[in-house]
């Protein structure tokens, strides 16, 4: 029995700081709807793109590291992983808020800092998350969820004091905690992997293919709130960027749960039919929760959520979504690189056709109804992927 609740603490552990990390984007959500109505649409859409352009550029370097061996993780492949992901996110970022920007047409000194803000923050998650990657790999899932806690605890209240005091300045402030435990968690972890040993040959190129590989799949999940915000009147793409965050501030608990089965996939020994039906039944259930509370949601985030049929769609898209997480997880260790390259190419290609052609036949709706098919297209070809190609050896 004892053994039983270890195991279920190990696996609930690193959600519940997540849970809080989260829980701050809804707050800096909430903050930024509450802001002058003249640069509200620009905010939210610019806060949805930083967020899409981090998912593009900010993951290859913590995939590696949960998919390479533990034998082979050493202070030179964590240095090196967190090097590359520095050049990538910087990239990233800075042409999230050069798009937001351009696409809202506003060239105010605040809306400039508050973006840049927002963006260095989230480049320093990305970072701290590839930074404490390999405290999955040595089994270490308590203190991965400790780290996210204290930094997410320590978000929150900055934004608390934000809310009450109805001041953009606190994003200011916002990247401090991020920057002071990304510096800590580094050396901690380091410390605890091996040393002396040389960067493997070809790192920073296997680095950057899976790095590519993340952003085909990001960018076919990413391309509605990409290509809406582009095509969309700025309203309406303010709207599907606001009701975008939300519906992805629950992608945390499939999310954190896909990181944790990829050290193990190499050694699974259960079905992975009835994992995937598991990660399918979890979205199902918090998308009826996240239905259930849609006042609650309105009422804090400040932002209207029509249910039918943009929100809705968006959490259909959300149980699709969560199944694709483990989906995603299965390829990227089992199979090589390229497969996953491949499927996700080839989604990304259906993704901006279909997001081009929801926009111009039924606008903001359509949009919604092609991040529906798009994920949907996603899980059938990553699926008939597994059935018609061998994994590695």
């Amino acid at each position: 029995m004892r053994l039983q609740v270890k195991r279920i603490g190990r696996v609930l552990a690193p959600n519940i700081g997540i849970a809080l990390l989260r829980g701050s984007q809804l707050l800096i959500l909430a903050l930024l709807a509450r802001s002058e109505p003249e640069i509200r649409n620009a905010l939210l859409t610019g806060f949805g793109l930083i967020a899409a352009f981090s998912m593009l550029f900010g993951e290859g370097a913590g995939l590696y590291i949960l998919g390479v061996e533990r034998g082979r993780l050493t202070r030179k492949v964590l240095a090196r992983s967190l090097a590359v992901q520095v050049v990538t996110t910087s990239v990233g970022m800075t042409a999230g808020v050069a798009l937001a920007l351009a696409v809202s047409g506003e060239a105010r000194l605040k809306v400039v800092v508050a973006l840049a803000a927002l963006a260095v923050t989230t480049a320093i998650e990305g970072l701290t998350r590839a930074a404490k990657a390999p405290l999955l790999v040595l089994g270490r899932d308590g203190i991965y969820g400790l780290i996210d806690l204290v930094l997410g605890t320590a978000k929150v209240i900055l934004l608390a004091i934000g809310l009450i005091q109805g001041s953009l300045l606190v994003l200011l402030i916002l990247p401090l905690p991020g920057l002071a435990g990304l510096v800590v968690t580094t050396r901690w972890v380091a410390r605890r992997l091996p040393g002396g040993q040389p960067a493997p040959a070809g790192l920073t190129r296997e680095i950057l293919t899976i790095g590519l590989a993340g952003a085909l799949s990001a960018g076919y999940s990413q391309a509605p709130v990409l290509v809406g915000s582009v095509l969309l009147p700025l309203h309406s793409a303010a709207l599907l960027a606001a009701s975008t965050r939300i519906v992805q501030a629950m992608e945390f608990i499939p999310g954190t749960f896909s990181l944790q089965v990829m050290p193990r996939l190499r050694t699974w020994r259960h079905s992975w039919q009835r994992a995937y039906g598991a990660f399918l039944l979890l979205g199902a259930a918090m998308a009826l929760g996240a239905y259930l509370f849609r006042p609650l949601l309105e009422a804090f985030a400040h932002v209207e959520l029509n249910l039918v049929p943009v929100f809705g769609l968006l959490l259909l898209t959300f149980v699709i979504k969560s199944g694709n997480l483990f989906l995603t997880a299965r390829l990227l260790v089992l199979w090589s690189p390229r497969v996953r390259m491949v499927v996700c190419a080839v989604i990304d290609v259906v993704a901006l056709g279909l997001t081009v052609a929801g926009s111009a036949v039924a606008g903001l709706p359509g949009v919604a109804g092609a991040a529906v098919a798009i994920e949907a297209a996603f899980a059938g070809l990553a699926l008939l992927a597994m059935q018609l190609i061998q994994p590695r050896g």
